[in-house]
């Protein structure tokens, strides 16, 4: 017989086999099951997040027995998918998109991907969903193997920012609430940690996340050998984007906004050290800022919303003036050193971004007396608090100076500077980025120079 691309009986086999299952499975769910002893999160079915002792897993080797070895439809189901290309391309070669991993899956890895998982709810009873139709199922499932793409959503969470909708940012970029799939996905691979809480309720678990969604095309052998440049301009693409989501945050925010990874230390371990003996304890140091689940944290509301779109839209690109480089730049500098460990480095960022914002590519000299100039200018009108703008700006770019050159510095004093030039270059590039969003000309530094005073 001809191979078809889904044999016109297959469907109705399916079926039968998955009403089999679905019976064998009600009464004796229980022996294909086995406990993993790792702790692991569920949700209760009431809102609530838990944390269990152990996983419940479905058991390999008894699943396959009851679903296939022992039950008279599964024969026919191999017979009728021998003779449908479309099982045939997803069976015994490798599947995947040439973005991520791929893996050869055998027929009965394929069909097993329809198996509901077991759940641990309320009272760690286990749950296991047998009550969904089969056929509507089934015709699920082959309606997703008939897909020539592949979808896929990266979602990172994101501390100290929330919204009370979701805001889609462009095709495909949405800040938003995370489904509860999602939230226990990220608590069971621990990018949300948790050492004391063992449950979160419904109002606890509001955590938000910057979230990406993809489509690839579908590959099904090692001949679809994927482009080396598109990869790498995929990942590119998901990492400006979170960037920029970032560096947009941070001048909408009072509060640190920053990734699970936080923009601390690295995790680590330390023996020892406990009362006098060196073999007498250990600890673990897993990051100060790993997904800290803090209190404080900015709602984007509609006014706050509107100014971090308007730096979004520079940041991304459609706002055409040949200066929204030059900004972009600062903004990003100002949030890299948010980032950054030593106070030498957060400062050496800090000027980076004070020099795109006051000084111009056609200054060749004079560059510390133009700086503080064109920032003591921008930041008020306030005669005595432009000389204090001015004295401070001189300041920086003199450590800023010793510190590039590798010449010895205190590193309180650049801590110092930091604190107190970082607000004023916030506030500035805020200000430029309003401007350039309502696409209204900025003035020359001459015109700011001589404007006669209010």
């Amino acid at each position: 017989m001809t191979e078809l691309d889904l044999h016109p009986d297959l469907q109705e086999a399916l079926v039968e086999w998955l009403t089999r299952v679905y019976d064998d499975l009600r009464p004796n769910f229980a022996k294909v099951l086995f406990l993993l002893g790792t702790e692991s999160w569920y949700s209760s079915g009431e809102g609530q997040l838990v944390k269990y002792p152990h996983r419940v897993l479905l058991h390999p080797g008894r699943i396959d027995e009851v679903v296939f070895d022992q039950n008279p439809f599964w024969k026919r189901v191999e017979e009728l998918s021998s003779q449908s290309s479309l099982l045939l391309k997803h069976t015994g070669t490798l599947l995947g998109h040439k973005h991520g991993a791929r893996r050869p899956y055998s027929l009965r890895e394929l069909v097993r991907l329809i198996f509901p998982s077991p759940e641990l709810r309320a009272k760690g009873q286990v749950y296991l969903n047998l009550e969904n139709d089969p056929a509507t199922v089934v015709r699920t499932f082959l309606e997703d193997l008939k897909h020539t793409e592949i979808t896929e959503t990266t979602v990172w969470p994101i501390l100290g920012l929330t919204t009370d909708a979701s805001i889609q940012l462009e095709p495909g970029v949405v800040f938003r609430e995370l489904t509860s799939q999602e939230k226990l996905v990220l608590l069971n691979f621990g990018l949300i940690a948790s050492s004391y809480d063992a449950s979160f309720s419904e109002e606890e678990s509001r955590w938000y996340g910057l979230c990406v969604e993809s489509k690839s095309p579908k590959f099904h052998s090692v001949n679809d050998i994927p482009n080396v440049d598109e990869i790498n301009s995929h990942y590119q693409f998901r990492n400006d984007v979170l960037e920029d989501f970032l560096v947009a945050a941070q001048l909408v925010s009072d509060y640190p906004v920053t990734h699970a990874g936080g923009q601390a230390h690295a995790p680590s371990i330390t023996l020892g050290g406990r009362f006098s003996a060196a073999i007498s304890g250990s600890g673990i140091y897993n990051g100060d800022m790993r997904f800290r689940l803090s209190p404080s944290f900015h709602v984007l509301s509609q006014d706050s919303l509107a100014e971090f779109l308007c730096v979004w839209e520079v940041l991304r690109g459609r706002v055409r003036q040949k200066s929204r480089l030059q900004y972009g730049n600062a903004a990003r500098r100002l949030y890299y050193s948010s980032t950054r460990l030593r106070s030498g480095d957060r400062l050496v960022d800090l000027m980076i971004a004070a020099e795109s914002l006051y000084l111009n590519a056609s200054d060749k000299s004079e560059l510390k007396f133009r700086l503080s100039t064109n920032a003591s200018l921008w930041h008020t009108d306030d005669f005595e608090l432009r000389r204090k703008t001015f004295a401070l700006f001189k300041r920086a770019y003199d450590l800023r100076s010793a510190i590039v050159h590798g010449n010895a510095h205190k590193e309180s004093d650049a801590l110092t500077i930091c604190e107190e030039i970082s607000p004023v270059l916030r506030s500035a590039v805020k200000k430029f980025f309003l401007i350039l969003s309502n696409g209204d000309a900025l003035p020359s530094w001459e015109d700011l120079l001589f404007m006669p005073p209010k």
